[in-house]
């Protein structure tokens, strides 16, 4: 349900700021699972979703694995996006923050003008 809750609010934002960004639920046959791929230019940002209010460093491993596993598939900076309130770095590559950050201070500083969202599954 929290995970459903943050990909609307995500087509949402877009819209509201008039945006187009084609969005991906990532999975491989050996059960590697990302929540979120967000297309930026040629840059994919990873987003896995947790509802939880306590942020473990094992919630980031999928997006590290996709990174290791999947480099040409040139991504950001991964996000975890969960009930807690805080914002900090669960790994190397993924910061845990909460949605509201998310939205309006890295899903707004990205991507070209003019353009809908778009969620392709």
């Amino acid at each position: 349900m929290f995970e459903n809750f943050c990909i609307v609010e995500i087509l949402k934002h877009f819209k509201n700021i008039d945006k187009e960004k084609d969005m991906y639920y990532f999975r491989t046959g050996n059960g590697l699972e990302v929540d979120l791929l967000i297309q930026e230019g040629m840059k994919y940002i990873p987003v896995e979703i947790k509802a939880s209010m306590s942020i473990k460093t094992n919630m980031a491993k999928n997006i590290e694995q996709l990174k290791d596993s999947f480099k040409k598939l040139n991504t950001s900076q991964g996000y975890l996006l969960s009930l807690s309130e805080e914002n900090f770095s669960v790994s190397k590559n993924v910061r845990a923050v909460p949605l509201i950050d998310f939205l309006t201070e890295i899903l707004s500083n990205s991507g070209s003008k003019g353009k809908k969202p778009h969620f392709k599954g």
